[in-house]
């Protein structure tokens, strides 16, 4: 008899969708291809025995590089912060360890029910927190006492920022299966109804119908200031998204990024507003990754790492590059769409196998880049592009990062 596992005691198991303030959004049957809708999101596992799972959510195990597949197996992980004081919301401890996570796997067939909120990840600003618990997301940031690592385009409470007002498009994407309408930020006040606009969906370039536009101060905004995107630019009606070869062609606000070839896929990496010293390291860096082959095309621009991210990522590259890094490290960050994982030179002569190897036979040191994949409504789905990365293409990007990061 095969076992159903959307069934426990004779019960249906559930997973329940909370809003931030713990409005319940939706309902879904506990199946594994339903567990994709998790990932990421603060998740409260009640298990078959009584007792409960906290953390945020890793459906697939991308956490578990030995044996992760892409696939949900067995089990789900939730991770937690090692070093979090709760009392106040900062992570303690130095560079090295301060960003340490704890992961624990958790049996699906032993889940009674799961709870997710939606939104709760630090991505989305969300509280800094081990702890399954709502608040009112109608109250503002000071009240909510969120940590300042989480408040991007932090240092944002000057009178002139208060009274900014801001140009919001109300947009619908054209050749797309959803008549959504969704929010976007313009600079050029002059784009009206009836316009099209380029813009960024998720990474994806698309273009865009304006429905509407208003200004707004950051109080009565449709949607957040600091998680509005920005439009890239707006196209006249012959404009076809089929006409752009390479995306950084488009993007004049970044000028110091790093271009190259890797195994014929184009990449352009790009820090901006990096700021110097310990009192900013919870300050948000913009990163612009563009990814452009024949198979594929990624391009992204948001803020994905703190100051202290940053510098602590070029600490280890630089490390790799002097053989003073002895272990395989995936470096991850509270925006969990990019991971580093450095692979230190690997002598075979220590194995005890070997007396001599050519130089063209030794394992240098080398280094995955993830892109972990998101579909069109943001949500994590496991899916990731990974790009392999040589000594000499390493030593290009710390050469980028230190020329940066001294600006």
């Amino acid at each position: 008899m095969i076992q159903d596992t959307t069934m426990t005691g004779g019960k249906m198991r559930r997973i329940i969708f909370y809003k931030l303030n713990g409005q319940m959004k939706a309902e879904e049957v506990l199946t594994k291809e339903n567990l994709e809708h998790i990932n990421g999101m603060m998740t409260r596992c009640t298990m078959s025995n009584g007792t409960e799972e906290i953390g945020f959510a890793d459906s697939t195990g991308i956490c578990n590089k030995k044996i992760y597949d892409g696939k949900i197996n067995e089990h789900i992980y939730l991770w937690t912060w090692d070093n979090l004081d709760e009392n106040t919301g900062k992570l303690k401890g130095n560079d090295d360890e301060k960003y340490n996570q704890i992961f624990k796997a958790v049996k699906i067939d032993d889940i009674e029910k799961i709870e997710a909120i939606i939104h709760s990840n630090p991505r989305w600003g969300g509280k800094l927190t081990n702890k399954f618990e709502f608040y009112n997301n109608d109250i503002n940031e000071k009240e909510l006492d969120i940590p300042s690592v989480l408040k991007k385009g932090n240092g944002d409470n000057s009178n002139e920022n208060k009274e900014k007002a801001y140009y919001y498009l109300t947009v619908r994407y054209e050749n797309y299966y959803s008549n959504k309408e969704y929010n976007y930020i313009s600079d050029d006040t002059s784009i009206k109804a009836g316009d099209r606009v380029l813009v960024d969906m998720l990474g994806e370039l698309v273009i865009a119908d304006v429905l509407k536009t208003a200004f707004y101060n950051k109080f009565d905004a449709p949607f957040p200031v600091n998680k509005t995107k920005k439009i890239i630019q707006k196209v006249d009606e012959n404009f076809d998204i089929a006409d752009i070869e390479c995306y950084y062609e488009l993007d004049d606000e970044i000028t110091n990024t790093i271009k190259m070839n890797v195994d014929d896929t184009y990449f352009e990496f790009g820090i901006f507003n990096y700021v110097h010293g310990q009192n900013n390291e919870d300050n948000w860096v913009g990163i612009k990754i563009n990814v452009h082959n024949k198979n594929f095309n990624y391009f992204k621009k948001a803020e994905l790492m703190t100051s202290a991210e940053v510098k602590y990522l070029l600490k280890r590259l630089e490390q790799l590059l002097d053989g003073k890094l002895k272990e395989e490290e995936t470096i991850r960050f509270y925006e969990p769409d990019l991971e580093f994982t450095l692979y230190p030179k690997n002598d075979l002569c220590d194995t005890g196998k070997y007396a001599y190897i050519q130089e063209e036979y030794e394992q240098d040191i080398d280094m995955e880049f993830t892109i972990n994949l998101t579909d069109r409504e943001g949500t994590y789905i496991g899916q990731k592009y990974v790009i392999i990365f040589d000594r000499k293409e390493i030593e290009k990007i710390v050469e980028y990062m230190n020329k940066i990061m001294k600006l």
